[in-house]
């Protein structure tokens, strides 16, 4: 489907992608599954977030949750602002939300322009305090402990800091994520907790609409 002939109607208006979005945005949400686009726009709950790591560990979360079973997840790497924008037109009244996970990267003014998005009854935007996710799961609660403890010997963390073990999970990426993850929806890391980014914008997703009016 060329997204340059999608309109979409709400209330009496009409919003044209071409006339909504630069070329370039087109270009990028093209690249994704049409029905992931339907599900972006459309869907009651989504959230958006930025890697594989990310949708590993929010998916197997989400699949031990029974009450959270309606999220839908997308991955988009870049263009929050500009998906935000359109969201907003789109659904303008009606109820439904949408989450952001990102991480800082080190890009304080870009947490800033997506911070006056987040108004936590339509849209909540959340940022890692770290770089990225990992050494935002290790400091979380007593992860650091139940991680070095399950996975000490598989994974060669039994004897390093906290340091050491988020740079080795790190550079270990998805392989590591995925069996941790695997726990995680078996119900198999008791005590576990999510970053607060991540439980913020699944709170804020799970609270009932008349709640946050």
């Amino acid at each position: 489907m060329n997204l340059k002939n999608v309109v979409v109607l709400h209330k009496g208006k009409a919003f044209s992608f071409v006339d909504e979005l630069e070329d370039e945005d087109i270009a990028y949400l093209a690249k994704n599954p049409n029905l992931d686009i339907f599900k972006l726009f459309f869907s009651k709950k989504c959230v958006l977030f930025e890697g594989i790591s990310e949708e590993l560990l929010i998916r197997s979360y989400i699949d031990s949750q029974v009450s959270l079973s309606e999220i839908e997840l997308l991955s988009f790497h870049k263009g929050f602002e500009k998906i935000m924008n359109i969201w907003k037109k789109i659904n303008e009244g009606s109820g439904n939300k949408l989450g952001i996970i990102r991480d800082y990267d080190d890009q304080p003014d870009a947490k800033k322009r997506h911070d006056k998005y987040n108004d936590d009854k339509e849209i909540c935007v959340r940022t890692t305090e770290y770089y990225t996710l990992e050494p935002e799961i290790v400091n979380t609660g007593d992860n650091f402990n139940i991680l070095k403890e399950k996975y000490g010997e598989v994974f060669g963390w039994s004897n390093m800091t906290a340091e050491q073990l988020t740079e080795a999970w790190k550079n270990a990426k998805a392989s590591d994520m995925f069996t941790i993850c695997k726990d995680l929806a078996s119900g198999g890391l008791e005590g576990f907790q999510m970053p607060k980014h991540i439980q913020d914008v699944l709170d804020f997703l799970s609270q009932e609409q008349e709640e946050v009016l």
